[in-house]
């Protein structure tokens, strides 16, 4: 017998698949701007208007949780991953933000691989999204939901070669802004982390 879902159900996954392609638009425009080393006001206006519209869309999820009979994950579990997904964005926002009033002028290696990463980590969450209206196909999500760690890890590690330069080139004024910088680059990646992991709880109990 076919796999099919309650038609409320599918209003869920809809609201899902939107949030996480605003995750995926956010993140290809940071990589951009991260590639470029163009932190404009223009940029931060797009990424503010992604984070508003994210926050509705969290909203209308939170509030269908609580109007709905039968849900498609662990009533907790939706209301989690609809806040995280809102995390990411605001994470994406902050950053680019924060680059763009520090001023960051001088373009980093690094930062570009960073951005790298960071788009492969929301295109790559935004096809696992995608795939969830699908129970058959929780074991590629769940392989897809390791990549994504592994993405995090990636970035992490970029960002520990960033220190020890800046160190040695002994500019107080520059260390304080590249802090600050790998502080919210840090905390974007590990957003995306709890989203993934979020995800693999609601997969794991419906097992």
């Amino acid at each position: 017998m076919a796999f099919t879902l309650f038609p409320k159900e599918v209003k869920f996954f809809l609201l899902f698949e939107k949030q996480a392609d605003l995750i995926q638009r956010g993140g290809i425009m940071l990589n951009k701007a991260m590639q470029d080393n163009q932190y404009d006001e223009s940029l931060v206006n797009k990424l503010f208007a992604l984070s508003k519209e994210c926050d509705d869309l969290t909203l209308s999820i939170i509030q269908k949780n609580q109007d709905t009979f039968i849900t498609p994950f662990d009533r907790e579990d939706i209301q989690q991953f609809a806040n995280a997904a809102d995390d990411i964005v605001d994470s994406i926002l902050n950053l680019a933000r924060s680059a763009r009033l520090l001023k960051v002028r001088k373009k980093r290696n690094e930062l570009s691989r960073l951005g790298d990463t960071i788009e492969k980590s929301v295109t790559r969450i935004a096809e696992i999204v995608r795939l969830l209206k699908n129970k058959k196909q929780t074991t590629s999500i769940l392989k897809s939901c390791h990549k994504v760690k592994r993405f995090k890890n990636e970035g992490e590690l970029i960002l520990d070669e960033i220190m020890p330069e800046l160190l040695n080139d002994n500019d107080i004024g520059d260390i304080f802004r590249w802090k600050e910088i790998m502080d919210k680059s840090r905390e974007l990646l590990r957003y995306c982390e709890k989203y993934i992991l979020i995800i693999e709880t609601m997969l794991i109990k419906l097992v």
